[in-house]
């Protein structure tokens, strides 16, 4: 017998030893405790989902006002960012149009501005960028050369080509001068030995004798601005010509012009321009030579500078030509164009001494008919420039 055989064994004999127990129960009552048991299994699974429902709802109710405090914060915030994005557009909208109020002021400005008359009558190195320039020597019926410029769109090969093919245009007559016609057309140019020869001949000498003593200063405010260094006068066989009462014209040496102070010229008549004409002085410095400037040298001059106005004239520390105004210059006060004469007569002096600007203390309003009071003022290239 094997060991599983012997503890079944003992297991009955152990068992037969507890006390024996009856079910007294009949049938119809087991099977009424087993229904009950079933009936209150089923009301215990209805209870838990009611349980569940209660919970729910408390949790809505709960968390309802949670999340309506921050729809309302959300909502409020968006609110708050649109307001924010409304001043802030209305704001950006006012500086707009107050930058547009500020620019059609501007602009309304500069159309007026553009609308005063220009009254400077000299050109100066920023024309010359833009425009060909033609300079002459004229002589009015006073016999007064004048040196005027004029713009032409007559450009030829070479400078005197343009100056012949330019003078041929002008109804000089009109502008009451002599017709230079004639000395430009004895002019031919040398450009490798930098001469200018002037053939005088049978055919212009006329012209040469009437206007023998001018005929020096037409020719130096003809050609005195070119690569001319020097002039020489011959005749039909190329040989040095005579001339009334010259005698032997003798070359005109462009290199040693004498230096000149500017006055004012007024051409007789209602309708007569007036222009800025160079004198020859016994100066030797600029600050005497624009001192000068107040003392007309002969019955045809006028000064530019009026008897109120005193000023001192020499150098600055930079080696540039200086005018320091006495009294404060109001140029926007009284005759505006006589007071635009003055300084260009003085910067006009003080090219013929060589200098490049000016420099003018004392003066107002700083800015003014194209200058720029605050720096040095750049001398012109020439004057009075007649045909625009």
């Amino acid at each position: 017998m094997n060991n599983k055989d012997e503890i079944d064994k003992k297991i009955i004999k152990l068992l037969e030893k507890f006390p024996h127990i009856e079910d007294e129960r009949s049938k119809d009552d087991v099977y009424q405790r087993v229904k009950n048991g079933m009936q209150r299994k089923k009301k215990k699974a209805m209870v838990l989902p009611a349980l569940a429902m209660v919970a729910v709802v408390s949790l809505f109710a709960f968390t309802t006002p949670m999340l309506i405090q921050q729809y309302k914060g959300k909502f409020n915030t968006e609110q708050a960012k649109q307001e924010d994005f409304s001043i802030v557009s209305e704001e950006k909208a006012d500086r707009s149009i107050q930058t547009k109020r500020n620019m059609d002021r501007s602009e309304s400005e500069i159309i007026q501005s553009s609308e005063e008359p220009n009254m400077i009558t000299s050109v100066y190195n920023e024309e010359i960028q833009t425009n060909a320039i033609v300079t002459l020597g004229v002589v009015t019926a006073d016999a007064i050369v004048i040196p005027i410029s004029i713009r032409t769109e007559e450009i030829q090969r070479d400078w005197l080509s343009t100056f012949k093919a330019s003078a041929q245009l002008i109804d000089w007559e009109a502008l009451g001068f002599k017709d230079l016609s004639p000395l430009l057309s004895a002019m031919s140019y040398d450009q490798d030995r930098r001469i200018l020869h002037v053939k005088i001949t049978s055919n212009n000498e006329e012209f040469f004798l009437k206007y023998e003593k001018q005929i020096m200063e037409m020719i130096e405010y003809t050609v005195g601005l070119q690569d001319v260094e020097k002039v020489a006068f011959i005749n039909g066989e190329n040989e040095p010509v005579e001339l009334g009462a010259f005698g032997i014209i003798p070359n005109l040496d462009l290199r040693n012009k004498a230096k000149k102070a500017y006055y004012l010229y007024k051409q007789a008549g209602m309708n007569a321009s007036s222009y800025l004409v160079p004198f020859k002085l016994e100066s030797a410095h600029f600050s005497d030579a624009v001192a000068n400037m107040k003392k007309p040298p002969n019955d045809f001059y006028q000064t530019l500078i009026p008897k109120e106005v005193t000023f001192s004239a020499g150098e600055n520390v930079n080696g540039e030509a200086l005018i320091a105004f006495n009294e404060r210059l109001l140029l926007d006060e009284g005759d505006v164009a006589a007071k635009i004469r003055m300084i260009e007569g003085m910067l006009l002096t003080a090219k013929e001494y060589g200098y490049k600007t000016v420099q003018f203390e004392n003066i107002e309003p700083l800015v003014w008919q194209g200058f720029d009071f605050n720096r040095p003022i750049d001398v012109p290239y020439s004057a009075n420039l007649t045909i625009r």
